[in-house]
């Protein structure tokens, strides 16, 4: 827990000096097109087991800031909530400047998929970083939800919380 809020304190220290310190029209979001991103994330469950997962997301930027697309990938968590999980999602990213570094806020929701036993989920993971160029680097909170079967939304058996830190590339 106190690598978790030393990373934290470091990450906001890291968005404030950035804010106000470099120079001024240089942010891939404040330009409109589309986007596509490859991420990595590592982190830790509540049950302190190790969790990771690639990700890539598709949308479309509007130029003032705002990110929209939809992506998936592959999670791996091998103690908790089985080894292989398809992530399928929606994700939101807004960018607060327009500078050689911004701060932002984004969130992913969508569904889980596990491999092992053919079970789905919910998934939510809400994020705070920071933009350097078209490089992300952010720390954000995973949320998860395993139901009995899919289509039985009625049968939820876990639920489990993860803090990720991640670092994701923008084309």
């Amino acid at each position: 827990m106190k690598i978790i809020k030393t990373l934290f304190v470091s990450i906001v220290l890291m968005l404030l000096s950035s804010t106000f310190s470099l120079s001024h029209g240089r942010n891939l979001w404040y330009s409109e097109g589309r986007r596509g991103n490859v991420e990595i994330e590592a982190g830790s469950t509540l049950s302190r087991t190790f969790a990771a997962s690639v990700l890539t997301s598709h949308g479309y930027s509007n130029g003032n800031g705002w990110y929209f697309g939809a992506g998936t990938g592959i999670f791996a968590n091998p103690n908790d909530c089985g080894v292989f999980a398809l992530p399928i999602f929606a994700d939101m990213k807004y960018s607060f400047n327009d500078g050689y570094s911004s701060p932002f806020l984004a969130v992913k929701l969508g569904s889980l998929f596990y491999m092992e036993d053919l079970t789905a989920g919910v998934l939510l993971r809400p994020s705070v970083g920071i933009d350097i160029k078209s490089t992300s680097i952010s720390i954000g909170y995973g949320f998860y939800t395993g139901i009995e079967s899919i289509g039985f939304v009625e049968d939820i058996n876990f639920t489990k919380h993860s803090f990720m830190v991640s670092v994701a590339w923008w084309f």
